[in-house]
């Protein structure tokens, strides 16, 4: 059985490394993107089941990335729920109008990400 791919994409690497060592021992599969300039061509490469994404990045944010993600149409499908520092009502709102499945305010508890992670999976 293979187990679930998760790409976190977030330019903390120590959030990639607690969130990879969470995700890791709950059995899935973790890649990591620290960029979301560099985000689309790895996404198209390993084809997560999940992406776990980050608002606020230099150069590119996560709103971004997720319009770029809606261009291409095999990228457009997949579940994401954004993890952010920013948890502002409209940013969710912005979020929700793109298609994110859950919006996880920073710092976030083991079992928030958890949760949230088997509740997408387990509905799309």
């Amino acid at each position: 059985m293979t187990h679930p791919k998760i790409m976190l994409i977030d330019d903390s690497s120590t959030n990639n490394l607690l969130y990879t060592s969470i995700l890791s021992d709950e059995g899935y599969a973790v890649v990591v993107c620290e960029q979301a300039k560099n985000a689309l061509k790895t996404i198209q490469k390993e084809k997560p089941d999940l992406i776990i994404l980050d608002l606020m990045m230099p150069g590119m944010d996560g709103f971004d990335l997720l319009l770029n993600m809606k261009k291409e149409g095999d990228l457009a499908n997949i579940p994401v729920i954004m993890l952010t520092a920013n948890a502002s009502e409209e940013s969710e709102k912005r979020a929700k109008s793109l298609g994110v499945k859950a919006f996880i305010s920073k710092p976030a508890g083991i079992k928030e990400i958890t949760e949230a992670v088997k509740e997408v999976l387990c509905y799309s």
